[in-house]
Parts: structure tokens; C-alpha cells; sequence
């Protein structure tokens, strides 16, 4: 019989998903060729401590940022939980970087999307992405989680036209606010709520028995990136190996 786990996780932003957080990195690593290595810990670390208690998850990477060895770290890696399309860049190459310190006040406009000028345009990157995840034995095509949360009309229109994705990863936030007007063709959507299955790794453990027990569907979506930075890496471990047992412990449906 299959085992069915109540609430998937989903992580985004491999490798990152914020370019200010390369220059962090470049400020913190006295030793520039291990600068990559080291923006990729936090991911390489939760997803050993999921896989090795079997925990439901996907990870959204942003393939046109991975660099070599990416490819066989995620292939080593990931060998349960699913790899999906996070976006192309996760936008750093349409969106300028002075842009990015205002990102929360524009990101509604589109997110990675608002540049494109037609659909056409991103069917071609989507084509060139959708290459280089093929790459990875654990890609699973018809999921994908957008950037930002965010899209608009001709992603839409583009990516129900690859006949790939089936369902896109987002918050309700976004899609109570932006996206909920919007033309979704035969695609389906998978909700987070911001301030409870949205957030961080602290707050999910301080609530965890009520977010994964409430009646709705939502997934429960974290940055661990984000979490190792802002707790500090061993701290931030602590917790996601606390969370990943507390996830393993729990009734099966």
C-alpha cells in the first residue's frame, strides 16, 4: 500500500534566488573558490536530513543559474523527493539589479514574467529550462513553482502550451491579490498560506501541530536558505532535522 504523507514540502530557491545573496556570500568566504559550495550548503544539507527520513518534498530549482556540478550534486542528493522548475533565473537576468532592494513593491507586476514582451518569447527560455532539468533524475515536469509567486497572463498562456506543467506551487496571498482574475487554462494550483504553511522553519515547529492539522490542503512552504542565514547554520540544522523527525512520526493517510 502507498504511503501517503498529509502535507508536502516544498523548498525553493536552488541554488538561490536572490543575487544579493552572492555578494553576501563573496563578503563571508575569505576563499572565492568555494563561494558556490557554500551558497549551496544550506539546500544540500535539509535535503540529506529529508531524504534520510523520508520525507515528501520538492525543491525548486532555477536552472539557468546552475553552474557545473549542480547537475550531479542534486542526481546525488535527491533520490525521493522531486525536483521541479523554480522559474528560469528566478529573474535575475530581467530584472536589474538595483531592482532587487525594492523587489517586494514590483514583484506583483509579473515577477520574472514582466519583462517578456509575448508568449513566444517564453516558450523559448521555458524550452531552454525545461533541457537542462532533463538533466536531473528526479525532475518532475508537470509541477512548477513560479518566482516570486507571481506570473501573468502570457506565462499563463505559454506554459499550458508546453503540455508539461500541470500545476503550479503558490501562495494565496499573491493569489488573492493578483492572480486570482487571471486565465489559468486546465492548469491547477497548490496554496500556501503566508504566516502559517508559508514561512519559516522556527515558526512552522512553534505551530506545527496546528498548520499541518488544519482541514484545508495547503503545502507548506520554507526557504531554507533564507533560515540558515537568519538563525545561523547549525541552529538552522537543528531545526529541520527536528522538523523532518516530527514529519516522519506523523499518521500516514
Amino acid at each position: 500500500m502507498e504511503i501517503v504523507q498529509k502535507r508536502i514540502i516544498r523548498c525553493d530557491d536552488y541554488p538561490y534566488g536572490d543575487p544579493r545573496h552572492v555578494e553576501l556570500f563573496k563578503k563571508i568566504i575569505p576563499d572565492p573558490s568555494q563561494v558556490n559550495n557554500a551558497i549551496r550548503a544550506a539546500a544540500w544539507e535539509v535535503m540529506a536530513i529529508f531524504e534520510k527520513e523520508s520525507v515528501d518534498y520538492i525543491w525548486g530549482v532555477s536552472p539557468m543559474l546552475l553552474q557545473p556540478g549542480d547537475v550531479q550534486a542534486l542526481n546525488h542528493f535527491v533520490k525521493k523527493g522531486k525536483l521541479v522548475m523554480h522559474g528560469f533565473d528566478h529573474g535575475v537576468s530581467v530584472i536589474p539589479i538595483e531592482q532587487w532592494k525594492n523587489i517586494h513593491d514590483i514583484y506583483h507586476l509579473g515577477g520574472e514574467y514582466a519583462q517578456y514582451k509575448n508568449a513566444s518569447q517564453i516558450i523559448n527560455d521555458y524550452n531552454i529550462a525545461h533541457s537542462i532539468m532533463q538533466n536531473l533524475k528526479q525532475y518532475d515536469m508537470s509541477l512548477f513553482i513560479p518566482p516570486f509567486n507571481s506570473y501573468n497572463q502570457i506565462f499563463l498562456d505559454a506554459i499550458s502550451n508546453s503540455g508539461n506543467v500541470k500545476k503550479l506551487y503558490i501562495c494565496q496571498t499573491e493569489y488573492e491579490n493578483f492572480l486570482k482574475d487571471l486565465y489559468h487554462w486546465n492548469i491547477q494550483l497548490d496554496l500556501s498560506t503566508e504566516g502559517k504553511s508559508y514561512t519559516n522553519v522556527k515558526l512552522l515547529l512553534k505551530n506545527f501541530n496546528e498548520i499541518w492539522n488544519e482541514s484545508n490542503e495547503d503545502h507548506i512552504c520554507l526557504h531554507p536558505m533564507y533560515d540558515f542565514i537568519d538563525f545561523g547554520s547549525d541552529a538552522a540544522a537543528e531545526m529541520y532535522q527536528e522538523l523532518a523527525l516530527k514529519i516522519s512520526k506523523q499518521p500516514n493517510q
